[in-house]
């Protein structure tokens, strides 16, 4: 005997089918904008750009820095009263705290993007593949996709998160297998007696709300950093003015660190003892 399907239940299967494979390609543009195209372009901004504003602003702290600690030892001496200057150093570590981790982030983002230069980089066909294999993992345990997911999935989803990000393909195999088997466990569980064509309806409309959403989301990555310097980083005249001109304010900061440096010196007398 032939099984009748409902009209109304094939149009929407066939609807909801249609926009988990859309959302399934959305979902990994955006993932790739966020976990491969973005590190890309920074990697790329921190080794023509990023590793002289480094220099700059390690310098401009330090020049901050001895401003500050000639003020205070001036102050002492101007008041005649006995000089710390192991308390002055501590007081400059507590005034400076953000610039200091600013210069560590910095220096951290540096040491990623020297790491990443030298790191093999996917082929074509490796790359098509592991894109190919996250969209239809996406498809089965996304959250975006499916909104009842099981404590095992989110688990399984969070590994594959990894697995993209680092562009383990043979992971992410394995991970698509154990996603298939999961699914299987949960279909079995959750068949029931429920209005099929109302589940249905909620799924749609689930899927086009998160797709909207989504695509909101991808416009606004695409206009902050680092995909509105794009331009920029591939006009070599442009790289090698702001090169030039990084160097220079180097030389500037340089010169100004070591004249304010040779002040703190004059205010020791012969003993290294700071003037009263």
């Amino acid at each position: 005997m032939k099984l009748i399907i409902d009209p109304q239940y094939k149009a929407l299967h066939k609807k909801h089918t249609a926009l988990k494979n859309q959302i399934s390609i959305i979902i990994e543009d955006r993932a790739d904008l966020v976990c491969h195209q973005a590190v890309a372009l920074k990697t790329e901004y921190i080794m023509k750009i990023g590793r002289l504003e480094y220099e700059l602003f390690k310098l401009e702290c330090n020049i901050a820095r001895a401003r500050r600690k000639i003020d205070m030892i001036q102050a002492c001496i101007n008041l005649q009263v006995p000089i710390d200057e192991e308390h002055i150093e501590k007081q400059l570590d507590k005034e400076y705290e953000e610039y200091i981790e600013k210069l560590k982030q910095m220096a951290s983002d540096i040491d990623v993007a020297n790491y990443l230069e030298d790191c093999e980089k996917l082929t074509t066909e490796e790359t098509v593949e592991l894109k190919k294999t996250y969209r239809a993992i996406v498809k089965l345990i996304h959250p975006d996709v499916n909104d009842n997911l099981s404590e095992e999935q989110k688990a399984l989803w969070n590994r594959v998160t990894d697995a993209y990000e680092t562009g383990n393909i043979e992971m992410l195999k394995v991970l698509y297998e154990l996603a298939l088997d999961n699914e299987a466990i949960e279909n079995t569980e959750n068949m029931d007696d429920k209005n099929e064509i109302d589940i249905l309806k909620t799924k749609v409309e689930f899927l086009q709300n998160k797709i909207k959403d989504l695509l909101i989301d991808i416009e606004k990555i695409k206009k902050a950093f680092p995909f509105n310097i794009v331009d920029f980083l591939e006009d070599e005249e442009q790289i090698r003015n702001k090169q030039e001109e990084l160097h220079k304010s180097i030389k500037e900061a340089e010169r100004l660190l070591e004249e304010l440096n040779a002040y703190l010196l004059m205010l020791k007398p012969a003993n290294g003892e700071y003037k009263n």
